[in-house]
């Protein structure tokens, strides 16, 4: 059984993991940050370029995306990134340059947890969720982190 399904919101389309407390109340048109999205509606607008660390599945970048002149996404985690790519291609969105790297201050190799399932945090709820992830510096890690000057020139 397929843990993902499509959720249709006021800000767009998404790719949702049942499994994920965090992109199920995404999914049920929870916009997360108020603050972020006060901050958009202010000062992002047809010429601005707007990066995104972090990325997780896309709200803010799908949020953006449709108000800015372009989005640069970077999301580390492999299964959270195929989800974003998916979200962007679900929206129809054309602006956004989308990377499976770590931004970090140094070049650098990371890892995080091998199999899906450790992706997932219990939480005290038994709810689970792969938002804070933490990546663990590691010199035979497969996520590679770069300076994000290094990477948008």
């Amino acid at each position: 059984m397929s843990h993902f399904l499509v959720k249709e919101t006021s800000f767009g389309n998404f790719v949702i993991d049942q499994r994920d407390s965090l992109q199920n109340s995404i999914g049920n048109n929870v916009f997360h940050d108020l603050f972020l999205k006060q901050y958009f509606d202010k000062y992002i607008n047809q010429d601005s370029v707007v990066v995104d660390v972090g990325a997780f599945i896309g709200e803010h970048v799908i949020y953006n995306a449709r108000k800015c002149k372009r989005v640069y996404a970077f999301e580390p985690q492999p299964i959270i990134f195929a989800q974003l790519c998916s979200n962007i291609l679900v929206n129809e969105i054309d602006n956004v340059f989308t990377s499976n790297l770590a931004v970090w201050n140094e070049l650098a190799r990371f890892s995080f947890p091998e199999h899906e399932e450790k992706l997932f945090r219990d939480t005290k709820n038994g709810v689970w969720t792969a938002a804070g992830c933490f990546l663990k510096k590691d010199f035979y890690g497969k996520i590679l982190g770069f300076p994000l000057d290094f990477i948008i020139k």
